[in-house]
């Protein structure tokens, strides 16, 4: 599979940055960062989305290839399977990982207080928050 920077590359060469970056909605910066591998972490879902829409490809796909333009391709098919099985996941990834890790363990932590509460229990009483 080719990798997202030289997909980007290959797609600017056709045409143009400019071109690319209108039919992405990506900034030609980002565009540019991508295909130049500036970029240091994988481009936050929203920007792998517009990729994705634009060229045709599922957001799982554009995961990968982004995955392994930064040399972590098994991390990245992790990933992209999680999200092709749980797209809902997809549609909150970025406020997940704009998170601080203090306020994504409060989270863990109400949610699994969540389940316990909601945990059948015995004799039927199914008291809820």
């Amino acid at each position: 599979m080719m990798d997202l920077a030289d997909y980007l590359q290959a797609e600017v060469g056709r045409t143009s940055i400019r071109k690319v970056a209108k039919a992405t909605g990506v900034s030609k910066t980002t565009i540019d960062n991508i295909v130049n591998r500036r970029l240091k972490t994988m481009p936050d879902v929203a920007t792998l989305e517009k990729i994705a829409r634009a060229y045709g490809m599922t957001l799982p796909v554009v995961v990968e290839m982004a995955g392994a333009a930064l040399g972590d391709g098994e991390r990245a098919r992790r990933l992209a399977r999680e999200l092709e099985a749980h797209p809902w996941i997809a549609e909150r990834f970025d406020e997940l990982t704009s998170m601080t890790r203090e306020e994504f363990n409060e989270t863990m932590d109400y949610l699994a207080f969540r389940r316990e509460r909601l945990a059948p229990r015995p004799g039927g009483d199914q008291s809820t928050l």
